[in-house]
């Protein structure tokens, strides 16, 4: 019986979802492009999806950029990714479109500075992947001087906000003495913390804490 509700409910929607789509409306077209996604009908979803694309809706714009990252076209990668950004979505445009560019090129160039003004860009909209990464910019180096501190403060915005990868480089922080003082206790707490949220390094983490007890006696 369940089953059966199930395959109704999904006839309903798929119903609704293509009257709303043939209409013209674009996130009904973003959502057939979904449906028919995990349906495994590439043809269908992303016959759905340009047309999504088409109206300027940011995420489908995204996609479209990760359809061609992933099929190897770095031309139309930027294109959707610049034209998803210019909308202002920090998930899609900004943060795709920056690391992206980061890839472009191992110097310091404009469209490096693109980048990481394009990352702040989507940490000023509150996007936690966004404060991981700039996190990392300024841990390593990349196009702003290297600012232990700074790496620091935007790992702890990331995993305020629940990021698993914020909370994991918390732990190495606090392992390693990155912008804070060395507590192995704490870097313990915070890789048992991303690891309980299935993050692998923090897995890896926990793993040598408990071999060598380091942090958890």
């Amino acid at each position: 019986m369940l089953a059966a509700l199930a395959l109704i409910e999904d006839e309903e929607a798929l119903t609704l979802l293509r009257s709303a789509g043939t209409s013209g409306n674009a996130a009904a077209e973003l959502g057939l492009y979904y449906y028919y996604r995990d349906k495994n009908d590439a043809e269908a979803a992303y016959h759905w999806l340009e047309k999504a694309a088409d109206k300027e809706n940011a995420t489908a714009l995204c996609e479209m950029g990760i359809r061609y990252e992933n099929i190897g076209d770095d031309v139309l990668k930027l294109h959707y990714y610049r034209r998803a950004a210019e909308k202002g979505d920090a998930a899609a445009g900004q943060t795709y479109l920056s690391l992206n560019l980061e890839n472009c090129s191992n110097r310091k160039a404009p469209e490096n500075e693109e980048a990481f003004h394009l990352m702040q860009a989507a940490a000023l909209q509150n996007y936690s992947p966004a404060h991981y990464f700039i996190g990392n910019f300024y841990r390593d180096g990349t196009w702003v001087e290297a600012d232990e501190q700074k790496a620091f403060e935007q790992y702890s915005l990331a995993a305020a906000m629940g990021n698993s990868d914020g909370i994991e480089r918390l732990g190495e922080c606090y392992l390693y003495g990155v912008g804070v003082t060395v507590d192995p206790e704490l870097a313990f707490q915070y890789f048992q913390q991303a690891a309980g949220m299935h993050n692998p390094k923090a897995e890896l983490h926990l793993g040598l804490c408990y071999l060598i007890g380091n942090g958890c006696q």
